[in-house]
């Protein structure tokens, strides 16, 4: 569990280029931005910029 909890600036494949993920002890949070997606019907389409989480 101390591995989980002290992750930092981890690319993960399936997130969108340029998204790392990380935690601390006191966030177990692994996002601090998100981005919101549409479905055009092929393909997900940025909707906007990414917001803060918090």
């Amino acid at each position: 569990m101390a591995e989980a909890a002290s992750l930092k600036d981890v690319r993960v494949a399936m997130l969108r280029p340029g998204i790392a993920v990380g935690t601390t002890p006191e966030n177990y949070n692994p996002f601090n931005k998100l981005q919101m997606l549409t479905f055009d019907g092929k393909h997900l389409v940025p909707t906007g910029p990414p917001i803060a989480t918090e």
